[in-house]
């Protein structure tokens, strides 16, 4: 029965008109968010992140009790062999950058995250590559300590050269190369950064 009624629920996600009601359910909304964050089912998960994913450009993480427990399970999604759950998460955090305030739970997140996302760079999909480039744009703008660490990560500035550097024969590939430029540019203005790009 779960499974039947967040199918349909999914399925209403996906009409544009549908999104802002749906997030402007909060108590809907956190039922969602813990079936994801905690119930131990693939498809339920798979079916709560769809969802999630479709709204996550109207939800602020301040107006929920369990956002970081809920960002740490989608950082597990990043990390498992299903490529529909990876590609899922990594456009829900690029979605979550877009509502001001999301980034200082963003910032939070462990280096693990910020490599995971430097891995990201070299993926096939284009669209990964940019999402990925969305979130780094948006965490490496403020706080000079998340500039230092997303820099640390390994071959982080080398990516993003090359990125920045190689203009494709596409818009997504264009704006991959403006984002790459982008994020390079918020990593230059924190002094510990210089060693990482002089090279460059």
């Amino acid at each position: 029965m779960l499974k039947c009624i967040l199918k349909i629920i999914r399925n209403l996600s996906y009409l544009k008109g549908n999104e802002h009601y749906i997030s402007k359910s909060g108590k809907f909304i956190e039922v969602i968010l813990s079936l994801f964050t905690w119930y131990v089912d693939y498809e339920c998960t798979l079916s709560t992140l769809e969802i999630i994913t479709n709204i996550s450009k109207h939800l602020l993480l301040k107006d929920f009790n369990f956002s970081r427990s809920f960002l740490h399970t989608l950082n597990q999604a990043l990390h498992t062999p299903e490529k529909a759950m990876k590609d899922l998460a990594m456009e829900c955090f690029r979605k979550l950058t877009f509502s001001c305030g999301n980034e200082e739970y963003l910032e939070e997140m462990p280096d693990e995250f910020m490599q995971t996302l430097v891995e990201c760079l070299v993926s096939d999909n284009p669209e990964t590559r940019e999402a990925a480039l969305e979130v780094l744009c948006t965490i490496s703008d403020r706080l000079l300590q998340v500039k230092v660490r997303i820099a640390k990560c390994g071959n982080c500035v080398k990516r993003l050269v090359g990125l920045a550097a190689n203009v494709g024969e596409s818009a997504i590939e264009d704006n991959i190369s403006k984002l790459a430029a982008v994020a390079l540019a918020n990593l230059s203005n924190a002094p510990g950064n210089k060693h990482y790009l002089v090279p460059y």
